[in-house]
């Protein structure tokens, strides 16, 4: 008989293994019980974070549009200010989001936040769309069937004597900045930093109600209320898309073809505002 077979305990070599205890890996804490790894576990993202992300993005789109107009009248070149409108108002809020999260989640920040995309994703946004289109239509409705007056934050486009550039840097804004980093902002940071605490259902409704709030503008008075309802839906819509698919991709898909619309929509006449 082999004498390794009479070795006391104490002759094996210890275990090379990981410690019993909590490991950091790219998905966020993972817990080792010796044997078994736990599931990826994130700490909630600090309600701070979300706020920070909104008062970046209503501080840089306010500031930028001041810019533009200030520099205008001293004859600023059409393309310095489109690209000063467009990376002012949303170069800010994008990199203060990826900091912000990279800093509280380390290397689990895109995870945290859903910041991918997949090829599946377009049959998600598509579907996205279509529900918030029907379900704006819907609010509509009912708003006006309650004499509750409707805003358009897309009101003026249409005027006469909006120069080209103002209108190529908003549709720009619109179908590309808008979707990717109000998305980022909203459907990343703030649904992520309130799911934590309001569960799913309350997040998606609270950040689609901000959302809507964003867009509001303190002319159109107590029209602000249509709009806020009408955009608070289309924000659900999208943060809806988002917890289900655990991924940004969807609803930037989703967002960029409802603005691509209203665009389309308002410049070509075929619909009134």
């Amino acid at each position: 008989m082999d004498g390794a077979q009479h070795r006391s305990d104490g002759a094996w070599p210890a275990p090379t293994g990981p410690a019993v205890g909590w490991y950091e890996s790219p998905d966020g804490r993972r817990h080792f019980d010796g044997v078994h790894w736990s599931e990826p576990v994130l700490d909630p993202l600090a309600t701070r974070v979300g706020v920070g992300a909104l008062a970046v993005l209503a501080a840089s789109l306010l500031l930028s549009r001041v810019a533009v107009v200030l520099l205008e009248s001293v004859g600023i070149p059409v393309g310095v200010l489109v690209v000063l409108l467009i990376v002012g108002g949303y170069g800010p809020p994008a990199w203060w989001c990826v900091r912000t999260v990279r800093r509280a989640r380390g290397a689990a920040w895109r995870a945290s936040i859903g910041l991918s995309v997949r090829g599946v994703d377009l049959a998600w946004g598509l579907l996205a769309w279509l529900s918030a289109v029907v379900l704006q239509a819907v609010v509509l409705a009912i708003l006006m069937g309650l004499d509750i007056p409707v805003a358009s934050n897309a009101s003026g486009l249409t005027d006469d004597g909006i120069p080209t550039w103002y209108l190529v840097a908003t549709a720009l804004a619109a179908v590309v900045a808008a979707p990717l980093v109000e998305e980022l902002v909203f459907r990343g940071v703030v649904l992520a930093s309130l799911t934590e605490r309001l569960g799913a259902l309350g997040a998606i409704v609270v950040q689609g109600l901000i959302f809507g709030a964003v867009h509001a503008d303190p002319l159109f008075g107590w029209s602000n209320l249509g709009l806020v309802l009408v955009l608070g839906t289309v924000g659900m819509v999208f943060g809806t898309a988002a917890h289900l698919t655990g991924r940004l991709g969807a609803a930037v898909i989703a967002h960029a073809l409802f603005n691509g619309v209203v665009m389309v929509v308002l410049l070509t006449g075929v619909l009134p505002e």
